[in-house]
C-alpha cells in the first residue's frame, strides 16, 4: 500500500509538471533549452490552465535574473556559460511544480553566406536559383535580426577578377549576368558586406569566397 501511495505522489507530481511549459521565444525553436548571454531571453510559460499568481518563477545557476512582464512572459538575462542553469516553478506550499534546465551559450559574431555557403564550392546553377546573401550567426539557435543592405562580388576567372557592388542582400542583374559567365574552378569573392544590426546600427562582416562546382 505504501509502494502504491508513493507511486500515485509521483504520477500526480509528473501530471503537474506536465501542465505547464517553458519556451524560449528568442530562439529558430523555442522548445530548445538554451539561453544566451548579452540578450534578453524571452521566456513564455504555458501554465495550461494554472493560476499564474499562484505560483514562483525563478532561476538558478548561469548568472541568471528574471524580470516579469505579465502573467505568462518574463525575461531571463544571463552571465555564465554552463550546462546547468535551471528554471524552476513553485506553487504556493514552495513545492516545485515544474522544472527545466537550460545549457548557457555566448552569441558568436554573425558572418554573411550564399545560401550558406561560406568557404565552399558550389554549383553554378545553385548560385543563379538562390543569388542571395544571408546571415548567420555560428553554432547558436538565437533569433537574430540582423539584415545585409549591401556588398561587394568579386568575380574571378582565369585570373581576371571584376568587382560589382550592389544594395540589398540580393545579387543585381549584373551581378547575375557575370556569374552565367563563370565555369567551373572560378570564384566569387564577397567583400565590403553591409548589415543592419538590430539597434540600428550599421557593421562590417567579415569576408568570404565560393568556387564554382
Amino acid at each position: 500500500m505504501r509502494f502504491i501511495f508513493i507511486l500515485l505522489l509521483f504520477g500526480f507530481s509528473s501530471t503537474v509538471n506536465a501542465q505547464i511549459q517553458v519556451y524560449n521565444r528568442s530562439l529558430t525553436d523555442s522548445t530548445l533549452p538554451y539561453l544566451y548571454i548579452g540578450v534578453d531571453n524571452a521566456i513564455e510559460v504555458d501554465w495550461n490552465g494554472l493560476e499564474p499568481t499562484e505560483h514562483a518563477f525563478s532561476i538558478s545557476n548561469g548568472g541568471g535574473s528574471i524580470m516579469k512582464l505579465g502573467g505568462n512572459k518574463f525575461i531571463v538575462r544571463v552571465t555564465t556559460v554552463t550546462d546547468d542553469c535551471v528554471i524552476r516553478i513553485s506553487n504556493k506550499k514552495r513545492k516545485t511544480v515544474f522544472e527545466k534546465v537550460f545549457k548557457v551559450r555566448v552569441i558568436y559574431l554573425p558572418e554573411a553566406t550564399l545560401n550558406g555557403h561560406q568557404f565552399d564550392t558550389v554549383s553554378k546553377q545553385e548560385v543563379l536559383l538562390f543569388p542571395v546573401l544571408n546571415v548567420i550567426i555560428p553554432k547558436s539557435f538565437w533569433r537574430h535580426n540582423y539584415r545585409i543592405i549591401a556588398f561587394e562580388a568579386s568575380f574571378i576567372s582565369n585570373g581576371d577578377s571584376i568587382k560589382i557592388s550592389t544594395q540589398g542582400n540580393s545579387f543585381s542583374k549584373e551581378q547575375i549576368a557575370k556569374a552565367r559567365e563563370l565555369n567551373t574552378g572560378d570564384e566569387i569573392y564577397f567583400d565590403q558586406i553591409r548589415s543592419l544590426s538590430p539597434d540600428s546600427r550599421t557593421i562590417k562582416l567579415p569576408s568570404f569566397w565560393i568556387k564554382i562546382k
